[in-house]
């Protein structure tokens, strides 16, 4: 739906690993937050990355301090259900495959 539209959101992305590589193709001057090249990330991203993606303890502080300002998940995936009940995200799209939120101007 980004591509079909032209609209990238501004600023920082969150991506689940697997849409990483996708995103660098895509969108070469978007810096993705993770892809399938986990050793060049490092650890600590790596652990960043799933700690968000399951909704643990410190997970929008993490969003926070990294500048994220929209996210590219599954639809199903815990992060998706939780962002759906904070009035901190919107939801731009969302099909079978992929939800996109975009913080909301208090974020």
């Amino acid at each position: 739906h980004l591509r079909e539209t032209g609209f990238l959101p501004p600023g920082a992305v969150y991506n689940d690993f697997t849409w990483g590589g996708y995103l660098l193709y895509a969108w070469p001057e978007v810096p993705v937050f993770i892809d399938g090249q986990t050793d060049f990330y490092g650890e600590e991203l790596t652990r960043e990355h799933q700690a968000i993606r399951f909704i643990k303890p410190g997970w929008q502080q993490l969003l926070r301090d990294r500048g994220i300002r929209w996210l590219l998940v599954p639809p199903d995936d815990p992060l998706a259900g939780a962002l759906r009940l904070l009035d901190d995200w919107d939801l731009y799209y969302s099909d079978d495959t992929a939800a996109v939120y975009i913080a909301s101007g208090g974020q």
